[in-house]
């Protein structure tokens, strides 16, 4: 006689085979009626906002907690610094 399959081998069992012959999903594409693809929209510039001593000191009051607490050699004037570059690269 064959081995009896319990309920939850067979669950086991199906679910293994759906898993493995899921079929892929095609991407459609819309052609406008021109017949042209249409060109990407341009990425509308992120506002600006304005880098203050205000914004650049509460930076760097971070960082300098971070430097405290790693324990890491440093002073004020360095994590003015690097507050300042962060900030900048963020804007760009």
């Amino acid at each position: 006689m064959g081995t009896k399959i319990t309920k939850t081998e067979g669950r086991l069992a199906k679910a293994a085979k759906t898993a493995t012959t899921t079929p892929k999903r095609k991407v459609a594409v819309s052609v406008p009626a021109s017949g042209r693809r249409r060109q990407p929209a341009e990425k509308s510039a992120k506002p600006r906002t304005e880098i203050t001593t205000e914004l650049i000191a509460l930076r760097a009051y971070f960082i300098s907690e971070q430097r405290a607490a790693a324990c890491i050699p440093g002073d004020s004037l360095s994590d003015w610094f690097e507050a300042e570059r962060q900030l900048i690269a963020e804007q760009q």
